[in-house]
């Protein structure tokens, strides 16, 4: 499996105007291959910049990314085969479609990457399988589509060029939550079925505690903490100190811990909370 970290990186805005400002500031961390990570922290943390630097759209001031153990941008020539490499798949993708047919705005990456007709039909079925696209919908032009099916469209095209590893910077943005939960559970098939490596991008802690299995916590252009989602939010108050609240089921845990209910306050999604109270009261 792929392996992607950061070394000691760090990316300025505006260099050389009054207005330039440390984006990322000595940033180190790893992916664990096969997994899914959340990165969260609250607005202007730099979880975007983090995002446009881990396949090469950006390039660090200073510091490494690494895949693999090389340096991306080692050799400049081949930064375009890191973008087939690590998918990026934007906020509000759905704005960067283009083409006439949803199929063939699927099938773009793929073209690119030269793949024989077979592969990609092959690739661009299997995409929109995984991101919720029927097979009825690839015929018709994507600008006919709902806000919801335009943004399974996009992700689908960034599946389909199979990449070893994907990044969803903020997947389900102004969905609602029927939208949100399609969206994560494409993503959460995608993963656990690919075996891929999957990075997302993330304000909202009940998602990241739902879907996530670790964790990189943003604060001012650094890493504040890092870890599985159970060590991450059990550091409660430096989770606040970030600007963040813990998830709503985590706080209505801790509640009832301070009611005298003796639960698990360790707990972090709706369905653990209800198992543990159904069994509080049968006890």
């Amino acid at each position: 499996m792929t392996e992607l970290r950061l070394e000691e990186v760090s990316y300025k805005y505006g260099i050389g105007t009054p207005f330039e400002k440390d984006a990322l500031d000595s940033v180190s961390c790893s992916f664990t291959p096969g997994r899914i990570t959340g990165i969260i922290g609250h607005t202007g943390s730099g979880k975007s910049t983090l995002a446009q630097l881990l396949n090469g759209l950006n390039k660090p001031h200073s510091g490494r990314v690494l895949i693999d153990g090389r340096d991306i941008w080692e050799d400049k020539g081949s930064i375009i085969n890191v973008r087939f490499r690590v998918g990026l798949v934007f906020q509000y993708p759905e704005y960067q479609l283009f083409e006439e047919t949803v199929y063939a705005d699927i099938a773009f990456g793929p073209k690119n990457m030269r793949k024989s007709d077979a592969e990609i039909d092959a690739l661009v079925k299997s995409a929109a399988e995984f991101a919720g696209v029927s097979e009825e919908l690839l015929q018709k032009s994507p600008f006919e589509l709902s806000g919801g099916q335009k943004r399974r469209v996009a992700i689908a095209g960034v599946m389909a060029m199979d990449p070893d590893i994907i990044v969803f910077d903020e997947p389900a943005a102004g969905l609602d939550p029927g939208g949100r939960e399609a969206i994560f559970k494409g993503i959460k098939d995608y993963q656990r079925k690919k075996g891929k490596t999957v990075i997302i991008i993330s304000h909202s802690m009940e998602d990241m505690a739902k879907y996530a299995d670790e964790l990189v916590v943003l604060k001012d252009g650094r890493v504040l903490c890092s870890g599985s989602v159970a060590e991450v939010f059990g550091k409660s108050e430096l989770i606040r100190s970030s600007g963040l609240g813990l998830p709503w089921v985590t706080s209505f845990m801790n509640k009832l811990s301070t009611l005298g209910v003796e639960v698990d306050c360790g707990v972090y999604t709706a369905e653990d909370a209800y198992q543990q109270i159904i069994s509080r009261i049968k006890e």
